[in-house]
């Protein structure tokens, strides 16, 4: 009987560590880099928590403001590309000013048929 105890007390601390102790921990890490302003590690420690609280939202959100998106411009001699916070990046040739692009901002990507 005390050995069927035991047993059942061991299974229950091990449920408890691994469903509540330890995702909490890890849930509490990514807190603290958003926190700190460290979005990237931030979004990576929320998307290793798994469903604990509101971590999977979190990090799609994070990821959502973060990425990079794809969404490009080019011609022969200079490539424009469009982030995600509505900024523009460009490099290449700038003989006629077509890198100038510093002072662009809330540029929306136009909306594509696919």
């Amino acid at each position: 009987a005390i050995g069927t105890t035991i047993v059942a007390a061991c299974v229950a601390f091990v449920i408890i560590l691994t469903t509540v102790i330890i995702p909490n921990s890890k849930y509490n890490a990514a807190v603290s880099f958003y926190e700190n302003g460290e979005y990237k590690k931030a979004a990576i420690a929320f998307s290793g928590v798994g469903d604990h609280k509101d971590a999977r939202e979190r990090s799609f959100a994070l990821w959502n403001d973060i990425a990079e998106r794809q969404t490009i411009a080019c011609s022969n001699d200079h490539t424009v590309g469009l982030k995600s916070d509505g900024t523009v990046v460009a490099a290449g040739d700038n003989e006629h000013g077509q890198r100038d692009v510093s002072d662009w901002t809330d540029i929306k990507q136009p909306n594509s048929k696919r």
